[in-house]
């Protein structure tokens, strides 16, 4: 799917690349916590736009499960519980 020379996934391609079930990729949309998303005209269709998906991954690299821990100390909300 191609829209001005901007590459667009459907939620059942992100579920593939991404190696999980499509309800996954409905509940990252529906919590937040998957990429950006486009909802195309009639409210039905929602698209993600593959640069949106490669910044959402790269966020999530790291070198080691140190740096993880870090950065999601970082990420944690001010005052959240622990």
């Amino acid at each position: 799917m191609s829209d001005r020379g901007t590459n667009h996934l459907t939620s059942a391609q992100l579920a593939e690349r991404e190696g999980v079930d499509i309800r996954t990729v409905q509940r990252w949309r529906q919590d937040g916590s998957g990429p950006p998303y486009l909802r195309m005209p009639g409210g039905r269709l929602v698209v993600y736009r593959e640069s949106d998906v490669e910044a959402w991954e790269a966020a999530r690299r790291f070198r080691s499960t140190s740096e993880e821990t870090v950065k999601a100390a970082k990420a944690e909300p001010q005052g959240a519980p622990a």
